[in-house]
């Protein structure tokens, strides 16, 4: 049995300054969010690179997935996804789409556009059920060869 320890560290750091007359102004931003996913809850890690020739590339979590250990894996929740675009022009960005995939949107019509260099991510501590044949897919359309990573933290049934 796999255990996964994992552990999400988002740093929002940004100053602005302005000057006004003679007199400087600076306004700082710091805001750093940990999230610890227990071994005994997340025990499944995927991690890829695909290349979409267009069309769209469909990843089933409920399918047939293996780790970068060699393990088949089937995730029952997910608690982290993360998306981004590994396109460095202007002209192709990735659409992240929802129809019959895991309930992270609103809707089956629901997407998200990701330019170039753009990401996504999603975490849940308690994880987001994932069903078989059902909310199980994660699907990435492009086109032009363009290419994604994609990371997922997660649970087995």
């Amino acid at each position: 049995m796999s255990s996964l320890a994992s552990s999400i560290l988002i740093l929002l750091k940004a100053t602005l300054t302005d000057t006004q007359g003679s007199i400087d102004q600076v306004a700082t931003v710091n805001k750093q969010v940990s999230i610890e996913l227990a071994n005994a809850d997340a025990d499944l890690l995927y991690s890829a690179a695909p290349v979409i020739a267009g069309g769209v590339a469909v990843i089933d979590l409920a399918g047939s997935l293996e780790d970068a250990l060699g393990n088949a894996i089937v995730f029952d929740k997910v608690m982290m996804l993360f998306i981004q675009n590994g396109n460095s022009s202007g002209a192709n960005p990735i659409i992240v789409s929802t129809a019959n995939n895991i309930p992270i949107l609103n809707g089956d019509t629901d997407s998200i556009v990701l330019a170039p260099g753009a990401a996504f991510l999603y975490v849940d501590e308690n994880g987001i059920d994932v069903g078989a044949a059902s909310s199980d897919l994660v699907s990435i359309a492009g086109t032009n060869d363009d290419t994604f990573d994609i990371i997922v933290f997660g649970k087995s049934a």
